[in-house]
């Protein structure tokens, strides 16, 4: 996901040189070969950043989204991991927090990925990470929030030296509100309980459910921060094949 070789400057082809890094444009304005030479890549540190809360425990299709999330996770990390970038993985909620990284290799960060468990409100992570180096965020949440609290935290580790990428993972009854008639809705951060029929309820819901993506879109646009929204009743690797496709500039 990091950036590739850059081009450093020119230079008087030499004898031994690879061909292939000739310069032809070069040549048609001096009549004189030159080569291309480049600076190796510089490691980047990718950081994901979970918010593990109680709601992420929300079950479609025999899993739940902290089990999908924790595949994107891994896939993502496979491919970072790939290109010798650094990984650091970090989760928290009200109960909990944690922290791991690529260092020891991935199988151990793919085990403190299946340790993680979903539980309280989102707290913002207390482990250290500094948001002014050149680094890539990847934030994912559900985005249920009280009072924007997860928004305007995300907002605040954005700088002119790191990417941020935000990613909301709702299932499908989410998405599309497909109930049957009278249903009882826990919030499982609070508690709370409330009684709707869903065939009244399902256009207000939606409307609003639309409205709120379009304002965290707009918001975190404006901030220079990309925000998609995941599906789990879509194969995870269809979604990050489509995402990687819409971020090539992050591709070496």
């Amino acid at each position: 996901m990091g950036a590739g070789q850059e081009f450093s400057q020119y230079r008087s082809y030499q004898a031994g040189d690879d061909i292939r890094r000739l310069d032809w444009k070069m040549y048609a304005r001096s009549d004189r070969f030159y080569v291309r030479e480049s600076e190796q890549k510089k490691q980047l540190n990718i950081h994901f950043i979970l918010d593990a809360s109680a709601s992420m425990k929300v079950q479609d299709n025999n899993y739940t989204k902290l089990d999908y999330i924790r595949y994107f996770i891994a896939a993502l990390s496979y491919i970072v991991h790939q290109q010798n970038d650094a990984i650091y993985f970090h989760w928290s909620n009200s109960d909990s927090q944690g922290q791991a990284n690529s260092s020891y290799g991935l199988p151990r960060l793919f085990q403190n990925l299946l340790d993680v468990k979903a539980s309280g409100k989102w707290s913002k992570p207390s482990s250290v990470f500094n948001p002014n180096s050149p680094s890539i965020f990847v934030f994912i949440s559900d985005f249920h929030e009280v009072q924007e609290e997860i928004k305007d935290w995300v907002s605040k580790i954005k700088t002119a030296q790191n990417e941020v990428l935000c990613f909301q993972v709702l299932t499908a009854q989410e998405l599309n509100f497909d109930y049957d008639k009278k249903v009882i809705f826990k919030n499982l951060e609070t508690g709370e309980q409330i009684q709707l029929n869903t065939a009244e309820q399902k256009k207000h819901y939606l409307e609003q459910l639309e409205k709120t993506q379009q304002h965290l879109k707009h918001f975190f646009a404006a901030k220079g921060i990309v925000f998609e929204s995941l599906d789990t009743s879509k194969a995870f690797f269809q979604q990050i094949r489509l995402f990687l496709e819409k971020r090539k500039h992050l591709l070496s």
